[in-house]
Parts: structure tokens; sequence; C-alpha cells
């Protein structure tokens, strides 16, 4: 009986590492993905070659006036982007994603303070991704921003200026035919400005998806459980009031299984230290009813 127990714990854990809220690009490429308030961001920057549809991305080459992307970095840092590139009709997001317009970026910066401490926030912490003295970088949002840098088509075409001295994610909107809006942060501040830049220029793209946490619906019928905490960090509680046969199911946003257990106890705990940061759905249900709730991992 024992052995079983352990060797259900083990499958468990597994199920959940195999399952993290991820998505994958055209190339094959995997990011991860970070909740922050009603928003699902990914985790990573974009440093996808080929639009959705399958077609070459061209890469920059000296005085291109089209659309291209700058491959240095991007291994660690992402690809950068012109703005063509971020506007073309063959869609630079993966399914389901899309490059997030000013009203996006500014609902992330409102949710995490206002633009004058947002892109500490936003920073991944150190000095591995930034310079010295990356001003007030917590990345308590998990968006984990790096200093990528910007790339342009002149002046030594390719190379990467002011490398992790800031770090700069285009917005889908376009101000007029030479200019679009960005993202900024930078090593020397928390903050996170939107601007105006050329549209010839290349930066990181993040993208946000098409879903908020606000589609996913509750319900709880008539019958009397509680989970705690929520959010939560290492474990929480399935408290049915009585004991009965219990089955749980926890979902990613992609709908795939990441964690199932078995219960008949009135008062059960389920480890999920190895859930992603992130929200999640929960289903409680036995032979006569159903019950879904959203779980935030922290």
């Amino acid at each position: 009986m024992k052995k079983n127990i352990i060797l259900f714990a083990l499958l468990s854990i597994m199920i959940c590492r195999n399952y993290a809220q991820t998505l994958t690009d055209i190339d094959g490429n995997i990011y991860n993905t970070v909740t922050i308030g009603t928003q699902i961001w990914m985790k990573e920057n974009l440093k996808v070659t080929h639009y959705s549809n399958g077609n070459p991305i061209p890469i920059l080459l000296e005085d291109t006036l089209n659309a291209w992307y700058c491959p240095a970095n991007s291994q660690s840092y992402g690809a950068t982007y012109n703005w063509f590139v971020v506007n073309d009709s063959r869609k630079l997001c993966p399914q389901g994603w899309h490059i997030p317009d000013t009203t996006e970026w500014n609902t992330l910066i409102s949710y995490l303070g206002g633009d004058s401490i947002a892109g500490g926030e936003m920073k991944d912490t150190g000095t591995t991704h930034w310079f010295s003295p990356n001003t007030g970088a917590t990345n308590s949002s998990g968006f984990t921003a790096l200093g990528a840098g910007i790339c342009y088509d002149f002046f030594s075409p390719g190379q990467i200026s002011t490398f992790k001295v800031i770090g700069a994610f285009w917005s889908s909107v376009e101000i007029n035919n030479s200019t679009s809006r960005l993202i900024g942060l930078r090593a020397n501040s928390k903050n996170a400005t939107i601007s105006n830049v050329n549209k010839d220029i290349g930066i990181s793209v993040r993208c946000i998806s098409d879903s908020t946490i606000q589609t996913i619906n509750e319900f709880n019928d008539k019958y009397d459980i509680n989970i705690y905490p929520n959010p939560a960090t290492e474990s929480i509680i399935i408290d049915n009031k009585e004991s009965q046969n219990l089955h749980i199911t926890v979902y990613n946003l992609l709908g795939k299984i990441v964690l199932q257990r078995e219960f008949n106890e009135s008062i059960n705990e389920i480890d999920i230290r190895c859930l992603s940061k992130g929200l999640f759905i929960i289903k409680i249900s036995n032979t006569e009813w159903i019950i879904q709730k959203k779980l935030i991992k922290e």
C-alpha cells in the first residue's frame, strides 16, 4: 500500500512537469508563460525565424528597407525584429497569441503599480542580463524582462547597441509611416516607459494570449467545498466538509492535465510545488456533481 502511494505521488509530479504552461512557435521553440493580473504573457523573448504561415523572415542586410530580424544573442535574449515584421499579415506570434497594443501594455503597467515602478517589477534580477545597478529590479511579476538592446540596419548592421542597458518591446500601434510605439525599460531605472520610435530598428517581442482569465468560468453548484489558500505556493487544502470519494484534476490554460488525485477524506492536501507559476483550472468531482474553480500558483 505504501509503495502504491509513493508511485502515485511520483506519477503526479511527472505529469505536472511534462505539462507546464508553455507555447510553441512554428520553429518548435518552446516558451514559458506567466499570468499577471488578467493577462497571460510569454515569459521569454520571441526568437522565431518564420512567420506563422511558414514563410521565412529575412535576416537583416545592410541598407534594407524591408522586414527583417536580427539573430544576435537570440539563444539567450531572443531575436530582435523591426516593426515591418511585427505588422506583417502573415503573423509573428503563435496561433492564439498576438502582439500587444498600448492598451494591453498600459494594463500591465497599471497592474504593477504604474510607470514609475513597473519596470522594476518586470526586470530580471541581478546583473547577468542587465548592467549594474539594475535599479529596482525585483521581477515580482515573473515577466523576466531582459536587456536585449537594439539592433540597427545602419552603423555596423546586425550589431546590438545598448546591450544589457535597454530592454524594449514592440506594441502593435502605428503612429505614422515612420514611427510606432514601444515599451522601454532601462538598467538604471525602475520606470516602464511607452514612447514612439522609428520602425526600422530591431527590438524584442513578447506575445500576449488572446485569452484572459475572465474567460474561465467558475461553477460551484450547491456543494460546500473550500479550496485554500488560493493563491498558493506549495500546497492547497480541499475541504469538502464530509468524507466522500473525490476526483481532483488540474488543467493548465492550454487544457492539458497537469495533476490528478483521488481522495476519500473530508480534508485533503495537494502538493503543487511542481506547478509553474500562473493560473490553472481545478475540477473536483464525484459521481453526482462537478465543481470548477480557478487556482493561482505563486
